[in-house]
């Protein structure tokens, strides 16, 4: 929703004073533009919903334009990855779902309702972000990472090795999920936001005899170096010509809004710096 320009749409820390906002009731978002023009796409948006106020539970819908959201309001689920609220159309509840697994759950359980319907899921994923932690053990296949204690103490002192701990749960629910998807019919985009946090960078974004990589937030999440901007770009499916390839042009988030509407086509419904990758 809120790739559909990279000029003049700040949204930052939603429900902050200053000059932080959230996303504008009137925003025409994704899931507005194929209720306006395909309205046969059944919708549903999982996991992190980071544009508008965290007090309002209906938010996803008046903000977003989701007629189905399934997940949690805000920056990070609170307290744990193990114990946090859910929010779903509407609804707030206490889920000890792990989390990443929970958004999988909801996103398989949607998938499977819809049949032979066409469909358009938006599935944020929260991990790795804060807070680190040791996964169930069932979804880690490493044993450098099931043998982790997951103590405070050890977590404190070893944060890199609990975020990759994270991504391989991350990577092995993925898996699952894409095992409910007709690959030969979808498209697919995954993607990242942001680069990783600077407190478990690596080389050669983090050097320690360059202060400026472990200052503040380095070279990384948050800045426009490398470290900070870099970040994962897959796309898969029957619309890719060519597949297999490798590019290293550079692209940009927001483009994704003109890619998404042009697979399942939607004319823009309004003026926009967004460019079709396709």
């Amino acid at each position: 929703m809120r790739f559909r320009t990279g000029i003049g749409v700040a949204i930052e820390y939603p429900g902050n004073t200053g000059s932080y906002h959230a996303l504008g009731t009137n925003e025409y978002t994704l899931p507005r533009a194929f209720a306006t023009n395909a309205p046969e796409y059944a919708l549903a948006s999982v996991g992190k919903f980071h544009l508008g106020l965290s007090a309002d539970l209906n938010s996803p819908w008046t903000i977003g334009g989701w007629t189905n959201f399934v997940g949690f309001l805000g920056a990070a689920t609170s307290p744990s990855y193990f114990s946090w609220t859910e929010v779903s159309n509407g609804v707030s509840f206490n889920s000890t779902v792990y989390t990443t697994s929970d958004q999988v759950n909801n996103a398989t359980n949607f998938i499977a309702q819809q049949g032979t319907n066409r469909w358009f899921l938006w599935l944020a994923f929260n991990a790795a972000h804060q807070y680190r932690h040791k996964p169930p053990t069932n979804l880690l296949t490493s044993a450098k990472y099931i043998a982790l204690s997951g103590t405070a103490a050890d977590i404190s002192a070893n944060g890199r090795v609990y975020y990759e701990a994270m991504i391989q749960a991350l990577d092995t629910e993925i898996g699952r999920l894409l095992k409910s998807v007709d690959t030969n019919d979808t498209d697919i985009i995954f993607l990242g936001d942001n680069g990783t946090e600077e407190n478990v960078q690596q080389p050669p974004f983090e050097v320690a005899s360059v202060p400026a990589t472990i200052t503040g937030d380095g070279h990384g999440k948050f800045t426009l170096y490398e470290g900070g901007s870099r970040t994962p770009l897959i796309i898969t499916g029957p619309d890719v010509g060519s597949p297999g390839r490798y590019n290293e042009s550079l692209v940009n988030e927001p483009d994704i809004w003109a890619t998404i509407q042009e697979l399942a086509g939607i004319g823009r419904g309004c003026n926009d710096s967004s460019r079709s990758h396709r």
